[in-house]
């Protein structure tokens, strides 16, 4: 009886820490809030579907920003006779693709990318035969967040039209000691005023070229 009485303790104990995965059927219908399991078409794991069917199931994520994504693993239907739909929405007013056929016909992996989160499907059979339909793992995703990029201001401040114009000075390599910048350049037609007539003079205090030191203790107020 004592170790009747452990087990039974033991199963209590590790149950928070046992997985617990939903098989979906799409015979179930309705809506079902999950980001685990398997879904099935009516026959489940180990059947076919049947004839004449037409079901249509809603599956949602558990928590708000997320979507759901099936990844089916397994796909078999009559061709053109019995048609998956999957609508990227929680209802069948989403928009849809169809799929029928055999496995090199599957849906693959489907991710919804809507405001709800949920895919609906739908499933329709004719009253001839029927195949092993489709099985396909359930999980959830965060999508990334849309950045935009801004800039609060420059230096040199941008034109009329919004240009902002940087001199060609061709390649720049920079080294840093101490509080110094060292900076040395290749291109011959960069001026130090940013002009874009380039230098005829082989020799000329007009050309950004050689090597140029900054002094850059205020790192907003560099001095050459």
């Amino acid at each position: 009886m004592r170790r009747f009485t452990l087990n039974i303790l033991w199963i209590f104990l590790l149950m928070p820490f046992l997985g617990y995965s939903q098989d979906v059927l799409i015979s179930d219908q309705g809506t079902v809030v999950t980001c685990s399991g398997n879904f099935y078409d009516s026959g489940g794991d180990s059947g076919n579907y049947t004839s004449n069917e037409n079901y249509t199931i809603t599956i949602c994520p558990e928590n708000s920003g997320q979507m759901v994504q099936l990844d089916f693993t397994w796909f078999s239907t009559q061709t053109n006779a019995d048609i998956l739909t999957i609508y990227n929405g929680d209802d069948d007013t989403a928009p849809a693709t169809t799929y029928s056929g055999p496995d090199s016909n599957s849906p693959g992996f489907v991710a919804a990318n809507n405001s709800s989160g949920c895919l609906t499907i739908n499933f329709t059979s004719d009253n001839a035969a029927s195949t092993s339909g489709w099985e396909a793992e359930i999980s959830c995703y965060e999508p990334c967040q849309d950045i935009t990029g801004s800039i609060d201001s420059t230096t040199p401040a941008p034109d009329a039209d919004g240009n902002i114009l940087v001199c060609p000075g061709g390649q720049g390599d920079v080294s840093v000691v101490g509080d110094l910048m060292i900076m040395s350049v290749e291109q011959i037609r960069g001026r130090v005023d940013c002009g874009l007539q380039g230098v005829p003079e082989d020799i000329s205090s007009d050309r950004f070229r050689g090597l140029r030191i900054f002094d850059i203790s205020d790192l907003r107020r560099p001095v050459q």
